[in-house]
């Protein structure tokens, strides 16, 4: 049975299903959308070859962690096998999207945008991360990361900041520019972050081309 996402929780959903008889579920990061408009032409939507437009489903990469949200969901609540979908580009999305609960994956947008082979570079990525990492089985890592996902107030922040590899900074200034924070100077072309105001948030280091940052534990 495949699953809408608009729901108040698809877990009850997929629950309801499986009592019903299904023998599994799949489910995509989909969510009602609109599409881009045309500002200088009366908001007119970007689809020309339609009279109008109704909500449709946003699908794509956008979609991705939305998915894993309604994977994860799905796997705490019901016992159904669950094919999961949205946004997945790339053999590590894939794995990713196992890991947080589904035995089987599908992909629409990356096979439209890139081709079919994008399916089978996404299986030959998968089934050589099997083998380096030593697993025989997809059994071995479907819900792996489901014993990470607590409620939000059972979430305790550890302390710590982020460093600076000097050796790798290019000096670049990226990971000065976050409005929210004012940790980060740069000092002869090179990133300096004061471990005191650093906030934690990982965002220098997402932003850094070098990987030069790391977030550190205390």
């Amino acid at each position: 049975v495949k699953l809408t996402p608009n729901v108040a929780d698809i877990g009850v959903t997929a629950k309801a299903a499986e009592a019903a008889g299904a023998d599994g579920v799949c489910v995509a990061g989909a969510q009602s959308s609109l599409p881009l408009v045309d500002i200088y032409n009366q908001g007119k939507p970007q689809y020309h070859l339609l009279n109008g437009v109704a909500h449709g489903s946003l699908g794509g990469p956008a979609t991705k962690l939305m998915g894993f949200s309604l994977v994860a969901n799905i796997a705490k609540k019901a016992g159904l096998p669950i094919v999961g979908g949205g946004g997945l580009e790339t053999w590590q999305d894939s794995i990713m999207m196992m890991m947080w609960g589904a035995q089987l994956v599908t992909v629409c947008t990356a096979a439209m945008w890139y081709g079919w082979e994008n399916i089978s570079k996404q299986v030959e990525g998968m089934e050589k991360y099997l083998e380096k990492m030593g697993y025989t089985d997809y059994s071995q890592i479907t819900g792996q990361s489901l014993q990470y996902l607590r409620s939000s107030k059972d979430l305790d922040a550890i302390n710590g900041w982020a460093a600076v590899e000097e050796e790798k900074c290019i000096g670049c200034g990226k990971c000065e520019k976050p409005a929210h924070c004012n940790a980060v100077t740069m000092v002869n072309k090179k990133a300096i972050i004061d471990p005191v105001k650093c906030l934690g948030c990982g965002i220098c280091e997402a932003l850094c081309p070098t990987k030069a940052i790391t977030m550190q534990m205390a």
